[in-house]
């Protein structure tokens, strides 16, 4: 098993010392696997070389996605400053620290080697739901038949599509699914779309073809 071990809101100040936030393989006897702390992931992203690693995570939450190559996309968040000369900037009110997250690809060794940072691909000024808690994102659904993954991000009624490409994508959204998405919706707009969706799965995991996301 695979357990993500957080408790606490960056929003709200820094985590009581001694607050467990890692990363944990146990075995069927509970012995532990494999392991690593923020504090450890965090001085492993300072070294690190991959295109978005230059990032500072608060918590680990919410979902890891454990890959048919050993490799683990774990989801964490971050806090930012955004104001009007921020990037990206925050044109719609006054400076804000606001959280959002990253998703860390991590290899056999707990090295990170690919990560993908909301900062750098969604707009902070589009902000439905509990902003300064601007994303929320709740699960990482890896998609084998083309190697990217599905992203649902709950303060953003949206899943995305991200182009992961098995760890040598560029990040690029290929589509937005939900209200101001990419999709025709065909109900009522906006009322039938999707809203703060929570561990949507997909019933056969091999997108690009027709698939079920449930």
């Amino acid at each position: 098993m695979v357990i993500s071990a957080d408790s606490g809101d960056p929003l709200s100040g820094p985590l009581p010392a001694g607050t467990i936030n890692e990363l944990r393989e146990v075995d069927l006897a509970g012995d532990t696997v494999r392991e690593i702390s923020i504090n450890d992931l965090n001085s492993e992203l300072a070294a690190a070389s991959c295109a978005e690693c230059n990032v500072t995570l608060d918590t680990f939450h919410h979902d890891v996605e454990p890959l048919p190559n050993g490799h683990w996309l774990s989801l964490a968040n971050t806090t930012t400053v955004l104001s009007s000369t921020s990037t990206p900037p925050l044109t719609n009110g006054p400076a804000t620290t606001v959280l959002g997250d990253v998703i860390v690809d991590l290899d056999q060794n707990m090295q990170p080697v690919w990560t993908w940072n909301e900062f750098n691909h969604l707009d902070p000024n589009r902000q439905p739901l509990n902003f300064p808690e601007w994303t929320h994102t709740n699960a990482i659904i890896y998609s084998k038949g083309d190697g990217n993954i599905l992203v649902s991000i709950r303060n953003q009624n949206w899943i995305v599509k991200v182009n992961y490409a098995n760890g040598a994508g560029n990040g690029s959204i290929s589509w937005h699914l939900g209200e101001g998405g990419d999709f025709i919706e065909g109900g009522t707009d906006p009322t039938d779309w999707e809203y703060a969706q929570h561990g949507p799965r997909s019933s056969a995991r091999t997108p690009p073809v027709s698939f079920r996301l449930v």
